[in-house]
This record gives C-alpha cells, structure tokens and sequence, in this order.
C-alpha cells in the first residue's frame, strides 16, 4: 500500500485547507464575532495564542508559495510549542475553577482560550501526517532539502485563502491598536469591551507586561511561595522566628504552660530509602499506643510510654500520588490519618495478618517495608483535598475532631495566601467539608496588628470540642473554637521548646514532636488552664 499520496498540487490544497481552518476561520471569528460584534477584548494570554495561530497560518501559506522548506517546517512546530504552551497556561489560570467558571465567552460549550489546545495540537498532527504522506518523488523532497527555490503561483483557491488571511490579521492589527495602543503598551489581564472611542480605550493601554521581565524566573510564575518549615527537612532561610510571645499580636495571655518532661524519641523514624526523621504524632487512649509518622513515609505504634515499637511499616511514597513530606498524624477513630504537606490523605490501621495471594499483593504493593499486620485503608487511594482559601498555602497540622467524623488542619501563611485558614475534612467522603479564614475576638488583638504571621505547626482537639494550636512564631499555644473559626485565648510555651511540631494529648498532658541537635525530641507539658 502505497501512503505517499501528497503530490506537489494536493499538499498546497492540504496547507491551504489548514490555514482556513487553523488562521482565517478560529481567529477570524474571534476577531469579528466576538471582538466587534459582541465587543470582546482579548486578555494579554489571549493575544500570544493568536499570535501563534497568525504565524502557523503565514507559514502555510509560505510553504505553498516557496515549497515546504525545512525551516518552514521547523517554524510550524515551534510556533506549535509556543501556541500550546500558552494555551496550557490561560487554561490553567481557571481550570480549579467549579463547571462552567472560566474567562469572557464560550463556544460550543469551552472557553476560547481553550481552543487553543485542540487548534495547537491540530497543528501538529496535520504537520505530522503531511511530512508523513508526502510523495518521495515529487519536487517537495527537493524543496525540504532546498535544491530548489522556486516561487509557485496561486490557484484561484490560493488567492481567496491569501485574500482572507489578509483581511483576519489586518483586522486584529485594527483591533489590537484599540485594545492595547502602540507598543510599548501591552495587553491586559482583565480587558474591558472593544471600542474605537478613544476616550476610553486609551485608559486601558499600559505597558504593565514588560515589568514581569524583572521578577525571579519560575516554572510556577506567581504560585511560587517559599516551602514551610518542617522540622529536619525543610527549614527555609527566609523563616525566622521571634520566640517570645509577648511580641505577638494577642494581649492578656494565660498562665504559661509548664514543662514536665523532655526526652530524645527512643528510635529512630527513618522513612522510604532510610530518609527524615518524625513528622507527627498522635494518641489513641482506645488501643494505649501512639502513633508516630516520619516525613518520608515512615509509619510506628509504639506503647504506651512512646518506648518500644509495636508495629512498623514505611509507605511506598514514590509511586501514586506525589505526597512530596508527610508533615503529621492523627487517629481518627482506630485509624491513623495521615496528611502531606500538599494536602494528601492517606491512613494506615492495624489488620489482621496478610494471608491470601489478594492481601500479599496490596500489604507488598503499598509498602516498602512492614511488620506486617498493618494495611492502607483505601489501598492506593490517597485522596487529594481540594481548597479555595488555601488553594496556595501548605498545612503541616492534622487533628481529629471530638466525635472522630474528619479532621482539621490550619494552612501556613506564606507571600501568596497571608492569611492562616482552617480547614475541616470529612472522614466518610475525604473532601473539604469547611473551610474559613482564621479569626481572632477582638478583645485580645493588639491595637493595629492581626494574626496573620501566627505558624501553626501543631493541632489537637480537646474534649470539649474546641483546639490547641501551637505557633512557632511567638512561640505561642493558641486555643481555637472552630464553630466561630476564632481564638478564643493564648498561652506563653515552655521556653525550651525547639522547632516544635505536631500536638497530642494523653490523660492531662500535652505531648509535642521537637528537634533537637539532629534528634527528634518529645516535650510532655501540663494542658494550659482556662
């Protein structure tokens, strides 16, 4: 079977059929329907698709009036490359979005600027299968090679194809004048409507574009924020911490908690490949034993008196869902629930042992490592939580409410979410049940201040509902009641506390995860009196 069916003269009806469909139709009705009759402006993402499409469709018409020369070609794919690189972003700016949220208009059921990423993709298979179907005899081998250099006259189709692309690109120069002025001026973000007035559209032309050139360079452009302090992996320069809590934003603190202990954790946490080192721990008082996770997916129950390991096991974290640190723990009912940074659920709980070929499979398949009588409870389902307030803040914080129906977290404030929010996650369906900025009654803020620089790195309920949070800065126990989403009252910590994280509580004690000259440390305080 013969598949080099691409003569000279049906590749140039093929080029031309795709410059309609890729150019003159998309950004023609864009341009005219959209622009001047509906009076839509294209945004500053908008433009650079558009831009991508004129120039794939101008070098269509190149290859169809000078031969498909190899630089032609390699044209086409980086102004591909370019397209779709720019339609991934714009449709990553409202993807989080709920159904049907987006930017300006739709067509048949997407946003414009989504089109983009069939219209670029399309691009590239049509410039795939035509250097795939070319005839190897006909004079376009020579033209790729550039043995010959000709300049071909247009079929009547040519000329009304070149005629309309004409029209499309001069009319959205016509439009781009009065959207964005004469450069320097650029586009923007959130265009107001198309008009030739220029009492108007001259208040939209700024040349605001150009100062991103002088920003730090980033995969992840604005959404990059410093990484959160987590003890022994994680300790960010950019973090320091005041750890007086007179300097904090609360007045009329409570009695100071009292240290009562301070020992080094009896074993060593090592995760996946013997990495980090304790993330979190928590307390069951129904089996008499804690609980303790390491960063790198290191999981122990121990005894009683945090002594001796009971059972062990270390999650397979490098496969399923990227899980990057696991940063705490806490039962849930007999379960152990456990939360990366990045928000990733996962729990473990005691099983009965592995017997059958099944159970082998999933205890291997999710575990590098185990003592065996340990299972995941959803297997390889590790739910993600899904925020709004938070969207771009990490947690490090997990604690179980009263009644053990799901769990709260507190985010950490960073240069992209300055405020701290709590979080509540149900434990049936593992997704975001509540979520509120973290409040304060005004009786205990100081004149001019907020909370937001509070750094919550520890979480536990108490029983009457309410929750403790410890704040590395200020060094400060915060006593939370999540019905008003407020602190209620605070409470100066024991002054030897260092890089304290994660919060449990067993009988009248208050147990912290510390760390300490390259050692996880283990505070027991008294609770704090009301």
């Amino acid at each position: 079977m013969n598949i080099h069916f691409l003569n000279e003269k049906r590749f140039d009806t093929a080029m031309l059929l795709a410059v309609l469909l890729i150019l003159v139709i998309p950004v023609g009705l864009a341009n005219f329907y959209m622009g001047y009759y509906l009076g839509e402006s294209p945004c500053t993402l908008c433009w650079f698709e558009r831009f991508g499409m004129i120039a794939v469709g101008m070098l269509g018409l190149f290859m169809v009036v000078y031969g498909p020369k190899i630089k032609y070609i390699v044209s086409v794919f980086f102004c591909g490359a370019f397209g779709v690189y720019m339609a991934l972003r714009h449709f990553f700016l409202w993807v989080p979005g709920d159904i049907g949220s987006g930017q300006a208009g739709s067509m048949f059921g997407a946003h414009t600027y989504t089109w983009g990423i069939f219209v670029y993709w399309a691009v590239v298979m049509v410039m795939a299968f035509v250097l795939l179907f070319l005839d190897r005899k006909s004079a376009l081998m020579d033209d790729i090679s550039e043995k010959r250099n000709v300049i071909k006259p247009l079929s009547p189709f040519g000329k009304v194809v070149v005629g309309l692309t004409f029209i499309v690109v001069l009319s959205n120069g016509f439009q781009a004048l009065f959207t964005n002025g004469l450069p320097p001026n650029s586009g923007k973000h959130f265009p107001d409507r198309w008009t030739m007035d220029l009492t108007y559209a001259k208040e939209r032309m700024q040349a605001g574009i150009w100062s991103r050139l002088t920003k730090p360079w980033s995969f992840t452009g604005n959404n990059k924020v410093t990484e959160p302090m987590l003890a022994g992996v994680s300790e960010p320069k950019e973090l320091s911490f005041n750890s007086n809590p007179e300097d904090g934003a609360i007045k009329n603190l409570g009695a100071p908690v009292k240290l009562i202990n301070k020992k080094t954790l009896p074993f060593k946490a090592d995760g996946i490949y013997g990495e980090g080192n304790a993330a979190g721990l928590s307390y069951n008082p129904k089996l008499k034993e804690f609980g303790v996770c390491n960063n790198r997916g290191g999981v122990y129950f121990t005894d009683d008196n945090l002594e001796k390991v009971k059972d062990r096991a270390v999650i397979d974290v490098s496969n399923g869902h990227d899980t990057h640190w696991t940063a705490d723990c806490s039962y849930v009912g007999d379960k152990l629930f456990i939360t990366a940074w990045n928000k990733m659920l996962l729990s473990i709980e005691h099983a009965p042992e592995a017997k059958t070929q099944k159970e082998k499979y999933q205890e291997w398949s999710t575990f590098r490592d185990t003592t065996g009588k340990l299972k995941m409870t959803w297997f390889w389902d590790y739910p993600f939580i899904i925020t709004d307030r938070a969207r771009l803040a990490y947690v490090t914080t997990m604690a179980a409410d009263k009644d053990h129906d799901g769990y709260y977290m507190i985010s950490l404030p960073n240069k992209a979410a300055k405020r701290p929010v709590l979080l509540k996650v149900d434990a049936n369906d593992r997704k975001l049940s509540e979520e509120a900025y973290l409040g304060i009654d005004p009786t205990l803020l100081k004149d001019g201040r907020n909370i937001n620089d509070y750094y919550v790195t520890g979480l536990v309920s108490l029983p009457d509902g309410k929750l403790l949070g410890y704040s590395m800065q200020y060094n400060t126990l915060l006593k939370i009641d999540p019905q008003s989403k407020k602190i209620i009252s605070a409470y100066p910590m024991p002054k030897e506390l260092n890089k304290a994280h994660s919060l449990t509580i067993k009988g009248t004690s208050l147990y912290a995860l510390g760390r300490e000259n390259g050692k996880d440390v283990i505070y027991e305080m008294e609770l704090p009196q009301s």
